[in-house]
């Protein structure tokens, strides 16, 4: 990095936001996604959202062929309803899955999952232990653990054997 003791400049600033969109210009959006992810990695910023990527909720922009399963549904607690999952690994499962797909089908922290439910007032005494129950199932993958620790933040992404499941509870 620069030396911080040097005067700022507002155009250096201005140079620099120049060359990061000429270079991510011509990138699909996945992939602007994975280098502003890796830019913000590099420089230290942290995302406290759980999610690495920016919200994609737009159905309108899809066509029907793409049309995601949610649809019918207007948030989470309609989903979470309708599907009414019972066992623990389920209520994980089905909230998994509509964070996932309300975000542009990427991976996603476990505590928002936690956050959620909580929100729902049907939280789980330990996360930790249902994703590890999915994983084991094969219905979730961790994609990403940041960090050495126990306590490192781990993503995770449901899996089309996971999707499946929570599309047929669907009905």
């Amino acid at each position: 990095m620069n030396d911080e003791s040097a005067p700022f400049k507002i155009t250096d600033e201005l140079d620099a936001m120049k060359l990061v969109g000429e270079a991510l210009d011509p990138l699909p959006p996945e992939s602007r996604i994975r280098v502003v992810r890796w830019a913000a990695e590099w420089c230290g910023l942290a995302n406290d959202t759980g999610i690495k990527t920016q919200k994609t909720s737009s159905l309108d922009s899809q066509t029907e062929e793409e049309a995601e399963p949610t649809e019918g549904f207007s948030d989470l607690p309609d989903f979470y309803s309708h599907i009414s999952p019972k066992a623990t690994w389920e209520k994980v499962l089905a909230a998994s899955y509509w964070i996932q797909k309300s975000h542009g089908d990427q991976d996603f922290a476990s505590r928002l999952v936690s956050k959620e439910l909580n929100n729902l007032g049907d939280g789980v005494s330990n996360i930790t232990h249902a994703m590890s129950s999915l994983i084991g199932k094969k219905f979730v993958i961790q994609t990403r653990k940041s960090g050495s620790s126990r306590q490192a933040q781990k993503l995770y992404k449901v899996t089309v054997k996971g999707k499946k499941y929570v599309e047929d509870l669907m009905g």
